[in-house]
């Protein structure tokens, strides 16, 4: 993450009955993102016929397909990776049952979250996220939706600050970590065409990361805006 402050506030009850519903900002910006790539990969995707060989072509072998090579860890460089940056790594405080615990993976997502934006990388999103979870399946699936030739730059986030806090929420969860957050302009650069500003930069947005204790430790089960 680049340049993040993080400052810690005692625990904070929202007011009752405040419910999370609608997405966060950084999930808004993605869904616009979500949005590009749809609407480019239809203008490059033709009309979906294939050509058949005439009589007079001779049929061809399939191609082989290559094994898939299954990741043993996140990417290390990427369009967006500083120099000397490295993968963010969950701490010990992070691994454990506590308020803090809670507040410390959280913040450890947001930081998997940034580091996957910088590299076009999910490999640490998908380690944390739940697979029940709405908005880390959105943003999984808008990278892993990136075509040949297309990267994601900017859209690096900053932490400004965290908090843990209770109320009533629309999201069931163990815990809920408040986030202010500073965003960059988020930019798909494509090889075939100038780049694409698809999400403006955003600063002091807020975001609410919900996670639960499963047997294997945190998991991020939720990610909205206070309504």
């Amino acid at each position: 993450m680049a340049g993040g402050v993080f400052i810690h506030r005692p625990e904070v009850a929202l007011s009752p009955g405040c419910e999370v519903w609608h997405d966060s900002g950084v999930r808004i910006r993605f869904v616009g993102i979500v949005a590009i790539l749809a609407m480019l990969a239809a203008a490059c995707g033709g009309d979906g016929n294939s050509p058949k060989p005439s009589a007079s072509t001779p049929a061809t072998s399939p191609p082989t397909t290559a094994p898939s090579i299954v990741p043993t860890g996140p990417l290390s460089t990427g369009p967006g990776v500083l120099p000397g940056e490295k993968p963010p790594v969950l701490s010990d405080a992070a691994k454990q049952r506590t308020s803090a615990g809670a507040r410390a993976f959280a913040v450890y997502y947001i930081r998997a979250l940034d580091w996957s934006f910088a590299t076009n990388d999910t490999y640490l999103l998908e380690e944390v996220s739940s697979p029940a979870c709405p908005a880390c399946n959105r943003y999984i699936a808008a990278l892993n939706g990136l075509r040949d030739g297309e990267q994601l730059t900017g859209s690096r986030i900053t932490i400004v600050s965290s908090r843990v806090v209770t109320g009533t929420f629309a999201v069931k969860s163990d815990a809920v970590v408040e986030f202010v957050l500073n965003d960059e302009a988020a930019v798909i650069a494509r090889q075939s065409s100038p780049p694409t500003t698809v999400a403006p930069a955003v600063r002091h947005d807020k975001s609410l990361v919900f996670v639960s204790w499963r047997s294997s430790g945190w998991q991020v089960v939720e990610e909205g805006s206070p309504s």
